[in-house]
């Protein structure tokens, strides 16, 4: 049933015919927590809030803020945010909405952008995994104030929230547009992992599809497959995103912001390089895997054909002495059966010395 669940990407759509900008909570949503965090070069702010209200007492006090909005079951909430923030409610829908690719959209001073997150780990390909289950994360930029959301709570920014911590830290000197390239940067290195975890499964499987003793089936390299496959439609859209945000000319973005996502650009690359031959990889595994096993059925042909050919004369043989007529003068001598088994024999050995000189009954090299 999960496997039918993944296949279905727009299952959790507001219903046909909804108003633009219409927020409907998906049915498994979790409890909405709303994380402030507030920072200057020297200090630094943390605190939950529950409703809007205190957003803009706080961003007073605070030259950077950053609003960190997870769990989608109060979208009332969201909502009273985004009007706040100014958010326009076709991109505030976008945010709750999980079926969006990676996407940028500018605004002017301010920025919208979709990025989707990896997995802890890679799925395992031996326990039947077939996609790679990703989470989207809307980060809103504008002037002072960095707005993410995010479905589930889990530990994908503690590293940002680590650098916040330290004093005179390089993140903290300056705005937001920095705290929205350190964000995606550490959404994009998150798939560094999952790539490399998911190319020792691909080893492991290609050593089993080499190996006569295991012979690896089919079905496990298309599962692989359709990973390398899953993978690469979300890491794909990254290049283009991240390409436009460090060539366009953002007002949200600092030339000096705009240099260090030139690096994240970079990262994307290298991460759907790797991907692409992963998925030569699989695509050249599956052509030795349909190799080999057509090479094993020649073999299984060779042997049966070998066996009728060998049969051929010696049942001709039995078939002419087996006809019972009375004028066959073999069938009367004291060594006529005898002498028969021994032509027999000999037609055989004879025809598998043969068989061996042409080389159709050698052993195959390893």
């Amino acid at each position: 049933m999960k496997h039918a669940q993944n296949r279905r990407p727009f299952r959790r759509r507001p219903p046909i015919g909804s108003a633009p900008g219409t927020l409907a909570p998906p049915d498994d949503s979790t409890p909405t927590s709303v994380r402030l965090v507030g920072y200057s070069a020297d200090a630094i702010e943390q605190t939950t809030i529950v409703d809007s209200d205190a957003l803009a007492a706080f961003r007073a006090r605070w030259p950077v803020v950053w609003v960190d909005v997870c769990g989608f079951r109060s979208m009332h909430i969201i909502k009273a945010l985004g009007e706040r923030l100014g958010v326009h409610p076709l991109l505030l829908e976008d945010a709750v909405h999980l079926h969006q690719r990676p996407k940028v959209e500018p605004d002017g001073e301010r920025l919208f952008l979709i990025v989707r997150t990896a997995p802890g780990s890679a799925p395992r390909i031996d326990e039947g995994a077939t996609s790679i289950a990703t989470d989207q994360v809307a980060v809103y930029l504008q002037p002072g104030c960095l707005l993410t959301i995010r479905e589930h709570q889990s530990a994908l920014f503690d590293p940002v929230h680590t650098r916040l911590q330290v004093d005179g830290a390089f993140i903290r000197r300056h705005g937001a547009d920095y705290l929205a390239y350190a964000v995606t940067d550490t959404v994009v290195d998150g798939f560094f992992p999952v790539i490399d975890d998911l190319t020792d499964q691909v080893h492991v499987l290609e050593d089993d599809v080499l190996d006569p003793r295991t012979h690896s089936s089919g079905v496990s390299i298309h599962r692989a497959r359709q990973l390398v496959s899953s993978l690469r439609r979300t890491i794909w859209p990254y290049r283009e995103t991240l390409f436009a945000l460090q060539r366009d000319r953002h007002g949200a973005i600092t030339e000096e912001t705009r240099v260090f996502l030139r690096d994240t650009l970079d990262h994307s690359v290298q991460l759907l390089e790797a991907v692409d031959h992963l998925r030569d990889t699989m695509t050249g595994l599956m052509e030795v895997h349909l190799s080999l096993e057509s090479q094993r059925m020649n073999e299984v042909m060779k042997v049966l054909t070998i066996i009728s050919t060998l049969f051929m004369p010696l049942g001709f043989l039995a078939g002419v002495y087996g006809m019972n007529f009375t004028n066959m003068p073999e069938l009367h001598t004291t060594w006529g059966y005898p002498a028969l088994l021994a032509v027999m024999a000999t037609i055989a050995i004879g025809m598998l010395l043969w068989f061996w000189r042409r080389g159709w009954i050698r052993a195959s090299d390893p």
